[in-house]
């Protein structure tokens, strides 16, 4: 979407306004599927926004935080997300969840790998149930 051409940014417009309405037509297609969670959706949405229309002038990652009781849906609007904006491929979950003793550190890296979005693409990770997450000591014990 946007290409340096000697010295100077070229901007493909048509592109970035194809992305726009794919990313309006997400929007769309996620009021219609969830009840009552019009604004998260729509701050969710805004969120991603430079990232899906111009990943590369971000210099970091981009990182929303969707939080709340269990079961509302937040996991199902970060994958219907995923695939009205067809970036299935591009995607992972991370389950953080060390109470089997696998560690953070080995996990995310081995879902990633797996999932080939070790490349500096845009993509899309989940990092999900974060609550069970628990500091462990050096004999691998929560504390």
């Amino acid at each position: 979407m946007v290409a340096p051409m000697g010295g100077r940014v070229v901007i493909d417009r048509i592109a970035i306004s194809a992305r726009h309405d794919m990313l309006e037509g997400a929007r769309a297609a996620l009021h219609a599927r969830f009840v009552g969670i019009h604004e998260i959706i729509d701050d969710l949405i805004d969120a991603v926004r430079v990232w899906w229309l111009m990943p590369e002038v971000l210099t970091r990652p981009v990182i929303v935080n969707l939080w709340g009781m269990t079961g509302v849906g937040k996991t199902d609007l970060v994958r219907r997300l995923v695939r009205e904006l067809q970036m299935q491929d591009r995607f992972a979950e991370v389950e953080l969840s060390n109470g089997d003793g696998t560690s953070y550190r080995t996990s995310v890296t081995q879902v990633l790998s797996s999932n080939q979005i070790t490349d500096g693409k845009p993509a899309i990770v989940l990092f999900d149930e974060i609550q069970r997450f628990n500091t462990l000591d050096g004999d691998g014990k929560a504390l």
